[in-house]
Order: C-alpha cells, then sequence, then structure tokens
C-alpha cells in the first residue's frame, strides 16, 4: 500500500497531471448490499440526494457511521497521507450508489453528467462498473473502472461518468 500512497501524493503534486487509473489497488471491497443498507439510513435521516430515480448520493457522512463500512477507514487513511494530513481533517466524502445502468431499459442516465469538482477527487470503485470520460487539454480520455480500482481527478478536470452494472463507490474530497 506503500507504493500507492506514495504515487497518489505524485500526481497530486505533479501540476500537469490531470487524472490517473489505479488497478486493483484496494480490492478487499465492500458489497452494494452494504452500501443499500447505509443509504436507507440516509433516507431516514434526510441525508442523501437523488438526482434521479435509481441514482444516489450521500455528501459529508459522518466518519463513525461511514467507517463502519468495510475498509472506508483504510481508504481514508492511505488518501490522508497522500496529502500528508491529520486522518479527519481538511477532506470530506461523499458515496455514490447506483442501482441503474446505462442503456438498461431506455435508461439514458446512469451517473453524474460532465462536470468539474472545486476539489481534488478520489474514487474508489467499491463494487460494480463504471466508465469515466475525462476531457483535459489533451482530449477526451475513456476508462472502465471495476472494483477495487480507484480514480485520481485533479481539481476543475471535466469528467462524466456512467454506470455499466450496479454500482457503489466512495470518493474522498480534498479541500
Amino acid at each position: 500500500m506503500k507504493n500507492f500512497t506514495e504515487e497518489l501524493k505524485n500526481c497530486i503534486l505533479d501540476k500537469n497531471v490531470t487524472h490517473r487509473v489505479f488497478r486493483g489497488v484496494l480490492n478487499d471491497v465492500p458489497k452494494l448490499n452494504d452500501f443499500l443498507e447505509y443509504l436507507e439510513e440516509a433516507k431516514k435521516q434526510n441525508k442523501h440526494r437523488s438526482d434521479f430515480p435509481g441514482f444516489n448520493i450521500i455528501n459529508g457522512p459522518a466518519y463513525n457511521d461511514l467507517f463502519k463500512i468495510k475498509n472506508a477507514e483504510n481508504f481514508d487513511k492511505i488518501c490522508s497521507e497522500a496529502y500528508e494530513e491529520p486522518i479527519k481533517s481538511h477532506h470530506g466524502y461523499s458515496i455514490v450508489i447506483s442501482e441503474i445502468i446505462d442503456g438498461e431499459q431506455g435508461v439514458k442516465k446512469s451517473g453524474i453528467s460532465s462536470h468539474v469538482d472545486e476539489h481534488d477527487t478520489i474514487h474508489w470503485a467499491c463494487d460494480g462498473r463504471s466508465i469515466w470520460i475525462i476531457s483535459d487539454d489533451n482530449g477526451d480520455h475513456e476508462y472502465v473502472l471495476d472494483s477495487g480500482d480507484i480514480i485520481y481527478v485533479k481539481e476543475n478536470t471535466l469528467h462524466d461518468v456512467r454506470s455499466l452494472s450496479k454500482r457503489a463507490g466512495i470518493i474522498f474530497c480534498a479541500r
């Protein structure tokens, strides 16, 4: 894991890197059902948003709740070390849960449309598959993420995400 943390840190520090995919870095992943249970609790507390049916985002989950999800605390530790900050400071989290699939039964939207984030984003694909389209000065780059993969996207980098299967992931948002 130390190598991954160093590679991630190098991406963060390199002004020319807009994104990078890390394959199979954190393979001991929580399953979709773990996230669906978490989502039900978030719905009861009105702590989620749904941009359209079957697609949910939980912004700013409490650490004590988030860290109940398998390996989430380890993901936090890796990302925090890469940013050289103490755990639980200067960053936040989001959780993405998609129960719909791009193109299935006429579904035209299954993820987050093209957008930029005002912070670095590190997405851990926990269960399922997604396609990411990153746009930068070198053109468009397309990647399929599988469970265990991690993608780093530098702040203000245009990206689009669609679900190729039912999926769930945890997003580290550097501030």
